[in-house]
């Protein structure tokens, strides 16, 4: 199992975050490594979608888990193994939010998936959840 994680705070309520979140058309506004999401359903567990990499083939993801401003967690199944993101609000200094993103990648051939992409994704990842923190606190 390979995983890697960045957290920023932001002046913005977790409720800010959670709407950016749970409208997937905003995710490439602040994820520059998606071009575009879309969900076969509401933002909550259970529900399927598509998503397109940047530069890549479209993948089915699927929310394994939401709970409304404070986490949620989707998961992309590939041969031989599966990459889940995990993103968790939390309550960091001075009232501020606190936003938790983490890649992990578990499975047979993790390490052919983390070689091949998973340290270009962790190497987005702190840029990502820096501009989801300040897209947040723009009203």
């Amino acid at each position: 199992m390979w995983s890697f994680e960045h957290s920023e705070e932001t002046k913005a309520k977790s409720s800010d975050v959670w709407r950016l979140y749970s409208d997937v058309s905003t995710w490439p506004r602040w994820d520059h490594g998606v071009e575009w999401v879309k969900l076969e359903g509401p933002f909550t567990q259970g529900t399927r979608g598509r998503m397109k990499p940047l530069g890549g083939e479209p993948v089915g993801i699927h929310l394994t888990e939401a709970v409304e401003n404070e986490r949620f967690s989707d998961e992309t199944t590939l041969p031989q193994a599966v990459m889940r993101f995990e993103h968790t609000l939390t309550r960091g200094r001075g009232g501020k939010t606190r936003i938790t993103h983490r890649v992990v990648i578990d499975g047979p051939l993790a390490e052919l998936y983390v070689d091949g992409f998973g340290k270009k994704v962790a190497t987005g990842l702190p840029l990502s959840v820096k501009a989801l923190a300040r897209l947040a606190e723009q009203p």
